[in-house]
């Protein structure tokens, strides 16, 4: 009996103590942001100043990288991003040129699908990597369909990342040398 009488004094004590706290919180200012449609507090600011700092090791939207130095892309189209993406998000990658010439012209990311998990940055055999993940976090949308992003917006996207660095000078592509070499490979296979 004794017992009994003691777990409903303490049933009711916590009840006392909860409705302290709630009468306490009930009266402050609410603290939800009715997000995206109005910012109110955000310790960030968009549109042309930085976001705030995440993490070294963050992964967040992917981009494309620039090769500022050729004006192209740094893409060769090798699909190894699309063979390794285990949501298979990466598709629609087009080439032209062959060999080292080769260069990505079609390149479509399901950022919906996207795990985000970084493997195609890894896979990546370019130097300095084609595909980067970028510190952009706000993938909201109102449509799915707008989360498909093509080889422009991932361009737009690297270049705002990585802008063109001081003093770079725009060389022809390709360069001579390596067409040269090409020529000189494609004449020697029809010799044999």
């Amino acid at each position: 009996m004794l017992a009994k009488l003691r777990d409903i004094c303490l049933g009711f004590w916590s009840l006392i103590v909860g409705l302290g706290v709630s009468r306490k919180t009930g009266f402050e200012s609410a603290v939800t942001e009715q997000y995206p449609d109005a910012v109110f507090n955000r310790p960030f600011k968009r549109h042309g100043v930085p976001p705030r700092q995440v993490g070294d090791c963050y992964r967040g939207i992917l981009a494309l990288r620039w090769d500022w130095e050729y004006e192209i892309p740094t893409c060769i189209a090798c699909r190894n991003c699309e063979r390794v993406c285990p949501s298979k998000c990466i598709s629609g990658i087009e080439s032209e040129g062959r060999g080292k010439l080769r260069r990505a012209t079609a390149f479509n990311i399901d950022l919906f699908q996207c795990c985000f998990c970084g493997l195609c940055v890894e896979a990546c055999p370019v130097e300095g990597k084609a595909i980067i993940h970028t510190r952009d976090f706000e993938t909201v949308s109102r449509r799915r369909d707008s989360l498909v992003v093509d080889f422009e917006w991932l361009h737009e996207r690297g270049r705002r990342y990585h802008p063109r660095p001081e003093g770079v000078a725009v060389k022809p592509w390709p360069p001579p040398e390596a067409t040269r070499r090409s020529r000189q490979g494609a004449e020697s296979g029809r010799d044999q």
